[in-house]
């Protein structure tokens, strides 16, 4: 998984092209599959009642008691498998060789297999290969969660809590050890406070987004800056942010103690729009919110090269 470069990846196929095929159709098709369709059982209306309730009011969001979590638990399993097995199935065979016919059919009840063992095994993972769904689906639950005690500060620390699983027996420590090196600690989308790597600059911090997968170092993300000289641009460079730039981490923010509050108020009239948006930023914001900045279409074209 994340012990394998991208280089590596890309070198694997092109030099042998037959057996990259055969990893698609079998492993990569049936992962992508299940990652899809390992919720659909949530439409199911023994579902929906227990997510709004008997009223269909209330909050499907909200925390699940217990037992109510469990039958949600197996419902979605049960529903979804009978998604997968009954209402899309196999796809039948589309030629006039009985040959063929019948590899392709044996191939595609073996993908039908793998992917209700990987459902399944993700119900419990531990360290089975569950943890290829397990694992990343924790990962996206808390960066992109519903629950009203969602931080967005807090989210460079999500493996943290994948850790705790991890040491718990939940899921794969190796699983959440690879995904690490693809994602690093700043998700994708993560706006990014940073000093300028530039001589003499200590009055004042620039804006960037975490661009990229595969950062040298989980904690040094690889941004594209949003800001120069304190005034928003459309098309930054890509650069990777050090820690010890990254106004994030404690001992980085330290740096700029001896900032007056005017000044930081001064910077932060300048990168900010509106009142709303800077009540979520302290003083000196350890990160900040690109959400606004996404509505113009000229700052759309972040990830264009």
């Amino acid at each position: 998984m994340g012990d394998i470069s991208p280089e590596k990846y890309k070198t694997f196929a092109q030099d042998s092209p037959k057996d990259y095929q055969a990893f698609v159709d079998k492993v990569k098709v049936p992962l992508v599959m299940a990652a899809l369709l390992q919720d659909i059982g949530n439409n199911h209306p023994e579902s929906i009642a227990i997510l709004r309730g008997e009223d269909g009011k209330q909050n499907p969001h909200r925390t699940l008691p217990i037992e109510e979590r469990k039958a949600l638990l197996q419902i979605n399993y049960r529903e979804t498998v009978k998604y997968l097995v009954d209402g899309i199935g196999a796809p039948i065979y589309i030629g006039n060789s009985k040959t063929d016919r019948d590899k392709y059919n044996v191939l595609e009840h073996k993908k039908l297999l793998f992917i209700k063992h990987l459902m399944k095994n993700a119900v419990n993972p531990k360290n089975g290969i569950g943890n290829l769904l397990k694992v990343p689906q924790i990962y996206s639950s808390i960066i992109l969660s519903t629950k009203d005690s969602y931080n967005y500060k807090l989210l460079p620390k999500v493996y943290h809590a994948l850790n705790q699983n991890a040491e718990r027996g939940a899921c794969s420590q190796v699983v959440v050890d690879s995904l690490v090196k693809i994602t690093g600690h700043f998700p994708q989308g993560y706006g990014v406070t940073y000093i300028p790597n530039e001589p003499d600059i200590n009055d004042r911090y620039e804006y960037a987004v975490v661009c990229q997968l595969y950062p040298a170092s989980p904690e040094q993300p690889l941004c594209r800056s949003t800001t120069r000289n304190l005034a928003f641009i459309g098309h930054g460079q890509e650069f990777e942010i050090k820690k010890s730039n990254n106004l994030y981490f404690t001992e980085t923010a330290k740096k700029f103690s001896t900032i007056s509050k005017e000044r930081l108020n001064e910077i932060l009239e300048l990168l900010v729009s509106n009142y709303s948006e800077r009540k979520k930023l302290d003083l000196l914001p350890r990160c900040w919110h690109p959400g606004e900045f996404f509505t113009k279409n000229s700052h759309q074209k972040l990830w264009n090269k």
